[in-house]
């Protein structure tokens, strides 16, 4: 069956993502500070070009990953990285190191990359868009996520819970098997609705998660946005990706 979203009530866009999908801001708006860092897909893992400790490498962005984590040919035996983004942004971890051979890229950029700052991941431009908001900060972040990974409400076959947006997740959903009526390890179908858009027969993965985990072939529907500073996040659901088929 076709895994077709209905649109429900779509709330009114924030400032950050009216600012990203009209990539201009207006006369009254507050000029936001930006790195805007072209990405690209492999299977289906939205990747930025980047230089680590000099050499070239590509790293797949990944939202919910708290700790940046390189293959071990980059890291070495150095503590921390460098690490460029683009021609002006730099940024310093402390990476995990890691094995890669089942990765289509060297290496995970956690959010510790972007610590202090906004991440913007505009799938329909493919664009990670970094930013700064002034020191007065308006509040446009509709979700808190304190203590752990950054997540939004979802309602799961008509049950309201929580999910982990985790764009180093290609497929659409991870779900734990009591919220489906099907046994861990298979593939199921359930009906999500997250932030006003519900996507009917939604193939997703049945795992033993204990929170739900949303995918990019459910995510390229919004404009994700994270303050990874005060932890708040938004989804809005993006107008120019509504008649679009599942990656």
């Amino acid at each position: 069956m076709a895994n077709t979203p209905r649109s429900g009530v779509t709330p009114a866009l924030s400032a950050v993502a009216a600012f990203v999908l009209a990539s201009c801001v207006s006369p009254t708006e507050p000029v936001i500070p930006e790195d805007n860092v072209g990405f690209h897909f492999r299977t289906n893992l939205p990747c930025v070009r980047a230089e680590v400790n000099g050499r070239d490498a590509t790293l797949v962005v990944a939202s919910a990953l708290p700790r940046t984590a390189i293959a071990s040919s980059l890291k070495g035996e150095r503590s921390a990285a460098r690490i460029l983004l683009s021609s002006t942004l730099f940024t310093h971890v402390r990476p995990a190191a890691l094995d890669v051979a089942d990765l289509p890229a060297d290496g995970l950029l956690g959010a510790d990359a972007f610590r202090g700052r906004i991440a913007t991941i505009d799938y329909f431009r493919g664009l990670l868009v970094i930013s700064a908001w002034p020191k007065a900060q308006p509040d446009a972040m509709p979700w808190s996520f304190s203590g752990g990974p950054p997540r939004v409400p979802v309602v799961i076959n008509g049950r309201a819970t929580w999910a982990i947006v985790d764009t180093a997740l290609p497929d659409t959903a991870v779900i734990p098997g009591e919220l489906v009526g099907t046994s861990n390890g298979s593939r199921g179908t359930v009906s999500l609705e997250i932030a006003g858009i519900r996507f009917e027969n939604l193939d997703v993965a049945i795992n033993p998660v204990v929170t739900p985990r949303l995918g990019n072939r459910v995510l390229y529907r919004f404009v994700v946005t994270i303050d990874y500073a005060h932890e708040r996040i938004g989804l809005w659901p993006d107008p120019r990706t509504s008649d679009a088929p599942l990656r």
